[in-house]
């Protein structure tokens, strides 16, 4: 079985920031639109991810009402852990459930 792990674009990466540990950051520019990132995970229930969240953390991403993406191990964590940070500004949004998309040029 394959591993399970998120998709990034080549033109960021993810390293070291001040505010909240690790971060996506822009190497290249990025046009208004274009895909940024793709989540990865395991579709599980709540009670699944209730218990997940015991054992690794919030590492949920909700889907549907009753349906997260979430990794099943430690191990997984880093492998689908996007690391886009929160920002009241933000240049990244959702397009659908899983898709990250650049809202507007990132230079």
């Amino acid at each position: 079985v394959p591993p399970i792990r998120c998709w990034r674009s080549p033109k960021v990466e993810v390293r070291g920031g001040a505010l909240a540990g690790k971060g996506v950051f822009a190497v290249e520019p990025i046009a208004a639109r274009e895909v940024v990132a793709v989540k990865a995970g395991h579709i599980v229930d709540r009670d699944e991810v209730v218990r997940l969240t015991a054992e690794i953390g919030d590492q949920s991403l909700q889907i549907d009402n009753d349906l997260y993406l979430s990794p099943r191990t430690a191990e997984e964590v880093e492998q689908t852990s996007i690391r886009m940070n929160h920002s009241c500004d933000a240049n990244v949004g959702f397009r659908g459930q899983v898709i990250y998309v650049a809202m507007r040029d990132i230079a």
